[in-house]
């Protein structure tokens, strides 16, 4: 039983869904073809948006969305929430949640991901068709120490890479996921940086 489920859909500066956070249904931004959907259990909605509580104006918040959106990789991310500390103090979770996202998005996007699906018990980065899988990286990943016995590889039909997050707590999750495609990525620098090496 799924009490909760949400897509979050994240665009350049475009706020696709002005009403989200009224609504309560979540904040729906378009970034190309990438989609991050997520399905946690007994989440109750707080994850979706960014409370009032925590960013009392209206505008200002529609403008951490746009920032959010914005969000392309871990400097981008790291200057978001340093920003939001000076001004409004320690984000809530919800914020985090949010921000996490949009940078899983982003790597997943760079990583030759098209959809990516998280819930309590699994994560599934779908890859875009058209695109050859790096088998390489996914070989170090999988035999990496932090995701050791976690990881799987579907290449038949539409191909797709299963994390099982072990005793991860949902807190944690996004970031196993952020670890996991950092490690993907500078798999890939390594490769491009020896074969220029050897040109």
């Amino acid at each position: 039983f799924i009490d909760a489920a949400y897509e979050y859909r994240f665009g350049k500066t475009k706020l696709i869904d002005g009403l989200a956070e009224k609504t309560g249904f979540g904040i729906s931004m378009i970034y190309g073809d990438m989609r991050i959907i997520t399905t946690f259990k007994k989440d109750g909605g707080e994850g979706r948006r960014i409370n009032g509580s925590y960013i009392e104006d209206e505008a200002s918040r529609m403008l951490a969305y746009r920032r959010i959106s914005a969000i392309l990789n871990r400097k981008d991310f790291d200057d978001f929430v340093d920003e939001v500390i000076d001004r409004y103090g320690d984000p809530p979770s919800q914020v985090m949640t949010l921000a996490s996202v949009a940078l899983v998005r982003s790597m997943a996007q760079q990583a030759g991901f098209e959809k990516v699906s998280i819930k309590d018990d699994k994560v599934l980065f779908y890859y875009v068709s058209d695109k050859s899988i790096d088998f390489k990286a996914v070989s170090e990943v999988v035999d990496s120490a932090e995701f050791k016995d976690k990881i799987l590889l579907n290449a038949a039909g539409k191909p797709y890479l299963h994390y099982i997050p072990m005793a991860v707590p949902r807190t944690k999750l996004l970031d196993k996921c952020i670890m996991l495609l950092e490690n993907m990525l500078n798999s890939r620098k390594q490769d491009s940086s020896e074969n220029t090496q050897k040109e």
